[in-house]
């Protein structure tokens, strides 16, 4: 916390123990409510009547998850393969896991990023860079008072549940311990997905994906090369714009089958997300039900499209008017891209933009447009799959989409299994990750019960059913989910539950031939 604190002002530093974590005011696009908590200075004793939790990861979602935990005196281990806390934000950490270049920023803005009762501080940049999201963590974990939790350089090789429902995890090494909860923080942007099928031909150049790119230079020069860069999301807009700077690339294009709305990190000088609550505000919901109300009454559907469309045109332009295709969708009716500069490169000829690859032909790259472009490397920036090696096949490639677990979260089949963090929300991940870490917490301290796996079952299979049919269906349950409205789903499911509480999950602990995890035994006696 050495570094960080510092940075903090005064009235942060100052908090009392009364402060409050949010202000009951609706959020101040310019100066969001949220206060930091106090700063923890003892530890907090672990209760050995809860379940005993297994989290795996401590990045952004498996600290949010852990600190929860933690203050709740809920006894847990956290295992991580990286020697240092933060998942893909700690660049080039040796777990490998780290999909970070050097040049990545957040693409949400600092006040909508941070964690309900950890701001950043004031004079960092509205998009702080990999660096200082690091940094952050690091701070997060100290602040709060958990670090001793969190057990690094440790990979987590099994995890399998023996007929009481008991999950045994096999750590590195060979050592096993029993849980009664676990809770999969282990992030969704690790894994490569690689195009499938792949374009028919052999290419004879350099192939990588985006997770192994960090700069022109590493791990491979690019510099004075011509380069391919595949796919339009955030991370080929980034990398694109960057090898398609002069002194990187002779040349450099983008290919993209489809359109997206694409905007910029900031529309004049707001930034883009200054409309959006932060998500863990209680009057987030309501005040964007509030505002889409007072818009309605005020003007027509039609009007307002084309009035977010004539903003978003005369700030940075359309997608068409910069030769990329139009997207299919309404303007945000599915995420858009982020970036400033890509529009720039392609006025400034330093970005071609092609459709997809139909084939290659050794250096030639073929187009279904019927164009060439002879290139020297393929960036793939395809997107990530999600794995879970540490479960069994099948298993270990589920969930994959937003209809596999109830609220995005639990295992219908095994409801003492969680997954935090596995969502495609429009804002930042850490806030929204904290929120299913509360529920995750309510339900282990047997605040409210899940619906029995039958009932989850029966519920998903609607959900899926409703999506085919292209009927309305729960926007919680959405690909791309509305944070507000999610974080609302969450809190009111809760609510209604807990009326029909049936207590935690039971505890294993006091069982012949269960021993306490190291953690717990260690903060049990401190």
């Amino acid at each position: 916390m050495k570094d960080f604190a510092p940075a903090l002002p005064g009235a942060y530093q100052n908090a009392g123990e009364t402060a409050p974590l949010l202000t009951p005011a609706a959020h101040n696009a310019s100066a969001p409510s949220l206060r930091l908590a106090p700063r923890r200075q003892t530890p907090v004793p672990v209760d050995r009547a809860l379940p005993r939790v297994c989290i795996v990861g401590a990045g952004a979602s498996g600290l949010a998850l852990a600190k929860t935990l933690y203050e709740a005196g809920v006894p847990f281990d956290c295992f991580d393969t990286s020697e240092r806390v933060g998942g893909l934000w700690a660049f080039k950490n040796k777990s490998g896991k780290s999909a970070a270049y050097r040049s990545l920023h957040a693409n949400t803005s600092r006040d909508r990023t941070s964690y309900s009762d950890f701001p950043f501080p004031r004079d960092w940049p509205n998009f702080p860079h990999h660096t200082q999201l690091a940094q952050y963590f690091e701070a997060y974990a100290d602040w709060f008072g958990f670090r001793h939790r969190i057990e690094l350089n440790r990979t987590v090789e099994r995890a399998r549940q023996d007929e009481d429902g008991v999950w045994e995890v096999t750590l590195d090494g060979g050592e096993t311990r029993r849980y009664d909860a676990l809770c999969v923080a282990s992030g969704q942007f690790w894994n490569p997905a690689w195009p499938d099928p792949r374009p028919p031909g052999r290419f004879a150049g350099l192939e990588l994906h985006s997770k192994d790119y960090v700069d022109p230079t590493e791990p491979a020069d690019l510099r004075g090369k011509r380069v391919l860069v595949v796919g339009f999301g955030n991370s080929a807009l980034d990398i694109a714009c960057e090898l398609g700077r002069k002194e990187n690339c002779e040349m450099a294009y983008i290919s993209t089958r489809r359109g997206r709305w694409v905007i910029p990190r900031q529309f004049g000088a707001r930034v883009w997300d200054a409309y959006y609550p932060h998500p863990a505000l209680e009057s987030a919901e309501s005040s964007r039900r509030s505002l889409r109300t007072i818009a309605r009454s005020l003007a027509p559907r039609r009007l307002r499209e084309w009035i977010r469309l004539w903003r978003l045109e005369s700030a940075h332009g359309l997608p068409h008017q910069h030769g990329l295709p139009q997207p299919d969708e309404p303007y945000f009716s599915a995420w858009p891209v982020i970036s400033s500069e890509l529009y720039q490169r392609i006025s400034a000829g330093d970005l071609a933009v092609k459709p997809d690859i139909a084939s290659y032909d050794g250096r030639i790259v073929n187009f279904t447009d019927g164009s060439t472009a002879e290139v020297d490397a393929i960036v793939y920036c395809t997107g990530y799959t999600r794995i879970f090696p540490f479960f069994e096949q099948p298993f270990a490639q589920r969930p994959q989409d937003s209809t596999s677990l109830w609220m995005q979260i639990v295992d219908p089949d095994r409801p003492n299994l969680a997954f935090v963090g596995f969502t495609n929300p429009g804002c930042a991940v850490m806030p929204m990750s904290e929120q299913q870490a509360i529920f995750v917490r309510d339900m282990l301290l047997g605040r409210f019960s899940p619906p029995s796996s039958q009932q989850m079952r029966q519920e998903l299979s609607e959900v899926r059913a409703q999506m085919e049919k292209g009927a309305a269906f729960p926007r919680w349950y959405a690909e791309n989910i509305d944070c507000a409205a999610y974080v609302a789903a969450l809190r009111r499911v809760a609510r209604e539950r807990r009326a029909r509480n049936d207590g935690a999950i039971p505890a294993i602990r006091n069982r012949p031939g269960s021993a306490a995890p190291a953690a717990d035994a260690e903060v049990g006696a401190a």
